[in-house]
């Protein structure tokens, strides 16, 4: 799915020798008349019946539009104030539209949504000769020759894609309010405090679609209405806070205190401490398809939610973080349960492609450096010892819950828990740096 539909032709590689190398491989002029290689390529469109197209090998489908680059408008407006001598406050709006982008939505080939009426009837065969839709139907799809299959735009095929024809109808959005204060660099003390706070919302959550459907729950409902796709991005993170600062400690040689003494500078001069916090929100929550589909497309019947997702319960909140259940299971439901009962339509679910409600927990991080300068080596320059000290508090961080309301447990975690923990332990790292 890398465009290489928009370039699928034919080629011939002709043997014009033989399997020595030497020989002329025959028949090898016209007389014999036109020679395999040269011949037309088949192009008989029923040579794919009852299969799946446009997987970036086979030919799927490509609107005219397909293929061109997105485009990006950003705007953004700044105001910044001098609070004190060296003391910079910059508050500012940024904001982005996106359109055009790499998708998954157009879904050509899905049951319109008209026959959701006809219920489980679209999952189970045709009962009558008219709804065939062309002789060998039967043939081609043998155990997948469902009511639901004949009533597809193009009952031939399975999935029509048009990944591989770059499809770029996604869109997505971001704005931001962005506040920060800067200290420069004043009486050894220079610090950088910043803050965003923002919303990403987005139907086109991956330069490459497919690899945003792997995560469960981020299929596609109704290609027929796509501002229903829209929803906050995976990679949405409302806060962000970042700290960082260097701070020359004012003893020794050349500074405020203890600058008489040679001992006293070798001890406790040329220090410096610096370090970078940064604190951001926990990203979005998105849950998988619900049971009940129609096997006639590739789209993704959601859960409808029916009460607060959070799990609220006594102790749900508790002991270890890998075996709580953060969201309530009984929250959800298949709103297609009772569909194998007569008469009962096909109805799409109301929880969000990516919802907010639950979160992964939100990351927070601290790096220290403590900076020595141990010798002064006058016009040959100096030499400084670092300790850089990587997650001091060798905080843990954890992943997205597991949001498959099908799983029981998952290995080692309750389902709904927390998954997993990523990210580096404490790690100290010490440097000897010679500047000149």
């Amino acid at each position: 799915a890398f465009g290489g539909e928009s370039q699928l032709g034919f080629s011939a590689q002709p043997q014009f020798t033989a399997t020595d190398s030497f020989s002329p491989a025959l028949p090898n002029n016209l007389a014999n008349g036109i020679p395999l290689y040269a011949r037309p390529p088949n192009l008989d469109p029923t040579q794919l019946n009852g299969n799946a197209v446009g997987d970036g090998f086979t030919p799927g489908y490509i609107a005219p539009s397909y293929g061109r680059p997105g485009m990006t408008l950003n705007w953004s407006l700044e105001v910044q104030q001098q609070l004190a001598t060296d003391l910079i406050l910059t508050v500012g709006y940024i904001g982005q539209s996106s359109s055009h982008l790499r998708s998954g939505l157009a879904q050509i080939n899905n049951v319109n949504k008209k026959y959701y009426s006809l219920g489980n009837a679209l999952n189970l065969a045709p009962t009558s000769p008219q709804q065939i839709p062309y002789a060998n139907f039967t043939t081609d799809f043998a155990g997948g020759a469902t009511l639901g299959q004949a009533l597809r735009p193009f009952p031939q095929y399975t999935t029509i894609g048009t990944a591989g024809g770059l499809e770029n109808l996604g869109h997505a959005s971001y704005n931001a309010m962005v506040v920060k204060l800067e200290r420069r660099f004043h009486s050894g003390l220079n610090v950088l405090a910043s803050y965003t706070f923002s919303k990403t919302l987005t139907d086109a959550d991956s330069a490459l679609p497919a690899f945003a459907t792997f995560s469960r729950g981020n299929g596609l409902q109704d290609p027929s209405n796509l501002k229903g796709e829209k929803s906050l991005s995976f990679q949405d993170v409302p806060s962000n806070f970042v700290l960082s600062y260097i701070y020359e400690l004012p003893f020794g040689r050349g500074k405020k205190f203890l600058n008489k003494s040679k001992i006293a500078d070798v001890a406790v001069g040329g220090w410096q401490v610096g370090g970078i916090q940064r604190y951001v929100s926990g990203t979005p929550t998105n849950f998988a398809c619900a049971q009940n589909q129609i096997t006639a497309s590739e789209n993704c019947l959601r859960y409808s939610q029916v009460s607060a997702l959070r799990n609220n319960a006594p102790g749900a909140n508790s002991g270890d973080p890998r075996k709580r259940q953060v969201f309530d299971r009984a929250a959800l439901v298949d709103p297609n349960a009772n569909i194998a009962t007569p008469g009962v339509p096909w109805t799409f679910g109301n929880v969000r492609r990516v919802t907010s409600e639950i979160r992964s927990p939100r990351y927070a991080n601290e790096d220290l450096s403590v900076i020595k300068k141990i010798a002064n080596l006058g016009t040959y320059g100096y030499l400084q010892l670092h300790a850089d000290l990587f997650n001091v508090t060798n905080r843990h961080h954890l992943g997205q819950p597991d949001t498959d309301p099908h799983n029981v447990t998952d290995g080692n975690n309750t389902y709904g828990s927390y998954q997993g923990d990523y990210g580096a332990p404490r790690i100290v790292q010490f440097t000897l740096r010679y500047s000149f």
